[in-house]
């Protein structure tokens, strides 16, 4: 490989000339947690710092009631064991206020030495590929003292190492500002949908025009397929949708059209009821109470064969009690989720039969109410998914710059002759 002028070659690829390429132990000291579980209460004042306070980015917490080992400012914390393929292995937090936590076993502090900036080493180090080489994805992983002290890094001069971990923060920034929209928007869609879609209004008496039926008065269930994951491609001419979708990927409405749906053989499909458009395809299993019952609407199909797969229910309102675009935010109204949280069965996984299904209680407001409710609601969720693509964006432009600016490839500041 031709290196260009300026740069040389290393472990860890090509880096200017001017950088240097070093064992981590020349930039830090490294210390290694105590145990606080004995000083584990309730009462306790100092947050601890395990694997799970790092992996929720601070969320989870713990308190001790004692610090064997308080963080300094600049501190870059880091977890050294995690589970096969788990995500806190060498998950980085970086510490901003000194001595409030305490640090606990298998968690070891960075320390930065005179020529290294902290932040700097906590978007160089957090989740770095040779820690993540380390898991077999068979066993546990463990980070120990010859992986610390056999571990190489770039380092640039210390005002660019500042300069680039300035511009990565104000990144974060951005992205945590994005997330905090988010969530408000999301709990505005939340409060929003409990007004509008309770079938009662303040003084709790219902709604003036909403009808109380059965769900098996209203719709009716087409045959639905039972292939697992292993028997779909990305090929074949039959779009097929799993259950496990539904939890993870889909919400509310699935615009068949702007989404790859993993496919499955005309032949394979052949016994299967075709998807319309305002059709109900509903997860019958999930393995908590949120996710029983969720539900998509279908929409957008322009011709394509899609069916409903394993572990679903396809509902379909044949006599039109429902306008499309309001079947779906049914699902989500709180009186119907309540219903099928009592309704569900199961320890490990819950699920809900056809047979309970069919006695959930419903309500169908008069026809233009029913519009007006789920225009005001999908213009929520589409500010949604407009905030949601710009976090994204976000994420994506976040690693570019990782790998322009922790490379050199890009100079925040000028080398100097």
């Amino acid at each position: 490989m031709e290196v260009k002028k300026g740069y040389k070659m290393t472990e860890v690829g090509v880096i200017p000339e001017d950088w240097e390429f070093i064992n981590l132990t020349e930039a830090v000291d490294y210390i290694h947690g105590k145990a606080h579980e004995p000083f584990v209460s309730e009462f306790g004042t100092f947050p601890i710092v395990n694997s799970k306070f790092i992996s929720t980015e601070g969320t989870v917490v713990k308190y001790s009631t004692v610090n064997l080992l308080p963080a300094r400012y600049g501190d870059v914390l880091t977890v050294l064991s995690d589970l096969p393929n788990g995500r806190a292995l060498a998950k980085c937090f970086y510490i901003v206020q000194p001595n409030a936590y305490a640090v606990n076993q298998r968690i070891c502090i960075w320390r930065s030495k005179k020529n290294a900036d902290g932040k700097f080493l906590f978007h160089l180090l957090n989740r770095n590929k040779y820690f993540l080489a380390l898991d077999n994805g068979v066993s546990q992983t463990h980070i120990l003292n010859h992986h610390i002290n056999s571990c190489k890094i770039q380092l640039p001069p210390l005002a660019e190492q500042t300069a680039i971990a300035t511009a990565l923060s104000d990144m974060d920034a951005l992205i945590a500002q994005t997330e905090k929209l988010i969530e408000k928007k999301k709990a505005i869609r939340q409060g929003v949908m409990q007004r509008l879609l309770s079938p009662v209004d303040a003084e709790g008496k219902v709604k003036e025009g909403w009808v109380k039926k059965r769900l098996g008065d209203i719709f009716t269930f087409g045959s639905t397929a039972s292939y697992s994951r292993a028997q779909l491609s990305s090929s074949d001419k039959v779009g097929y949708i799993h259950y496990g979708d539904i939890h993870v990927k889909f919400d509310t409405y699935l615009d068949t059209g702007s989404v790859a749906l993993p496919r499955i053989s005309e032949e394979a499909a052949s016994k299967y009821t075709s998807l319309k458009d305002g059709d109900i395809v509903m997860a019958d299993a999930s393995e908590d109470y949120a996710g029983v019952g969720k539900a998509v609407e279908i929409s957008n199909l322009k011709g394509q064969r899609i069916i409903a797969g394993l572990h679903t229910y396809l509902l379909r309102d044949d006599k039109g009690e429902y306008q499309d675009g309001f079947k779906g935010l049914l699902f989500e109204s709180k009186y119907v989720k309540d219903q099928l949280t009592t309704l569900a069965s199961g320890l490990k996984v819950y699920s809900i039969s056809k047979s309970v299904l069919v006695t959930l209680a419903l309500y169908v407001p008069p026809s233009d109410e029913q519009k007006a409710i789920s225009a005001s609601i999908k213009e929520i969720i589409n500010e949604l998914g407009i905030l949601e693509k710009k976090l994204k964006k976000l994420h994506y432009q976040k690693q570019a710059m990782m790998q322009s600016l922790l490379t050199g490839r890009i100079r925040l500041i000028k080398p100097t002759s």
